[in-house]
């Protein structure tokens, strides 16, 4: 049996080989501004075969061995996964995966978490840590994999089982119809969900912000390229579940436009108007 680095991104091999260093942006939290906020790691592969994660000022946070002959190196998100998060499993000929590979988290076993691979490609049913999966976001998603790529219908589960998200993925693996989305910033105490259509794999139409299950904002998805258009009430950069910041104005082909009004409500549900800026374009075309 062997223990590897848990995924939940994708990077070529070839970017990282012969030491060559890569700057990798990951997930923490902060507990001053209690949010998660992002911090820069290196990741490198060493002449040994080792991954290494760094600090960008040389300290190591982790260092596991690397199979040469996978098809991708799969990265890790967050700073908690890159302390706790491992995946256990064998490897066949070639030092590719095959069988089923199972997940722990700080040594501990994640239940039903994990599913097969053949010949290092994800096959039938798996269970799968979210990309920003941590211990105040204990969520996962599960539905099943053809070589690799997503099929069908996913469902987004909390650590009891309710379903929180999710939507349906085409022969292509794009996202397609009605999904329900975790905000990045998702944890147990700021549960915001985007709630919108898709077609082939983009954004479309009127997309609604949720807050525990109260709409908070939202706006419009123009042109089928998932870009944002007309009025959109958005998540201001401080929100939090205490300070509930959101901003209100104009988009024009993805661009802020014009007045943008900020917005918060305290933990009491008391709405303030905290400050207005504007955003100047010279061309609008």
């Amino acid at each position: 049996m062997i223990s590897q680095a848990a995924n939940q991104s994708e990077l070529s091999i070839s970017n990282l080989q012969n030491q060559i260093i890569k700057e990798l942006e990951v997930e923490k939290w902060d507990y001053n501004k209690t949010r998660l906020v992002k911090t820069k790691l290196q990741i490198r592969i060493t002449q040994e075969n080792n991954l290494i994660y760094t600090k960008l000022e040389g300290v190591i946070l982790r260092q596991e061995l690397y199979q040469e002959n996978s098809r991708n190196l799969e990265v890790l998100n967050n700073m908690e996964q890159i302390a706790y998060l491992q995946w256990h499993g064998e490897y066949g000929k070639n030092q590719r995966k095959v069988g089923k590979w199972s997940a722990t988290w700080d040594g501990e076993a994640l239940q039903n978490v994990g599913g097969y691979y053949k010949e290092d490609l994800k096959e039938g049913l798996w269970k799968e840590p979210i990309k920003n999966y941590w211990s105040q976001a204990k969520v996962f998603e599960s539905g099943e994999y053809f070589h690799n790529q997503k099929k069908g219908r996913w469902n987004i589960t909390e650590q009891d089982k309710t379903i929180v998200g999710g939507g349906s993925y085409n022969e292509l693996s794009q996202k397609i119809g009605k999904w329900i989305e975790l905000d990045e910033g998702f944890y147990d105490q700021l549960k915001v969900t985007w709630d919108g259509e898709y077609k082939q794999d983009k954004k479309v139409g009127c997309w609604d912000i949720f807050y525990e299950n109260i709409k908070i904002g939202g706006g419009t998805f123009g042109d089928g390229e998932g870009i944002k258009q007309g009025n959109w009430v958005e998540l201001g950069n401080g929100f939090s579940y205490c300070s509930r910041v959101t901003e209100n104005g104009e988009y024009h082909k993805g661009k802020k436009v014009g007045r943008w009004d900020m917005w918060y409500k305290d933990q009491d549900n008391k709405q303030n108007f905290q400050m207005q800026y504007n955003y100047n374009i010279n061309c609008l075309c």
